[in-house]
């Protein structure tokens, strides 16, 4: 085998497998020319969004850095594509304060996940972005209208 096909896969398994890596791509790929500088509260974030990822026994967690933390970039658009990658079954609802903000997060994750590099780091597992079905909040305020 040779050595450059190697690393290639060695980076892709550490994609698939480390969300602080898989947040740095998703970084490099959203906001080209920019320096993501991992530093320990990246990993401890990681650790903890995994722990409520991979198990019932903490279902809440609340995470408090300064602004600019990448605490968005992390939670709420690499994560869902992180986990997708991982088990494309998976159902994720994106909840905040304003539908907008929940909206432009959504299409950023969907960005990640249309990466050339992706399909490589989640093994090929890449989940249908699109459903023929409406969004549910849209079928939530047609029903709101209707009654």
């Amino acid at each position: 085998m040779n050595m450059h096909v190697s690393v290639h896969r060695q980076l892709d398994a550490l994609l698939r497998n480390d969300l602080v890596a898989f947040t740095q791509k998703a970084f490099a790929e959203l906001t080209p020319g920019r320096r993501f500088e991992p530093s320990w509260h990246h990993e401890a974030m990681a650790y903890c969004l995994g722990v409520v990822a991979s198990t019932r026994e903490l279902n809440r967690l609340i995470i408090n850095v300064p602004p600019r933390s990448l605490k968005s970039m992390m939670a709420t658009v690499a994560l869902p594509a992180f986990l997708l990658g991982r088990d494309s079954t998976l159902k994720i609802i994106t909840v905040c304060y304003g539908q907008e903000l929940a909206n432009g997060f959504s299409r950023q994750t969907r960005q990640i996940m249309r990466a050339e590099w992706y399909p490589r780091a989640s093994k090929g597992k890449v989940p249908r972005l699109f459903s023929r079905r409406p969004p549910a909040v849209v079928v939530w305020r047609r029903r709101l209208k209707a009654h």
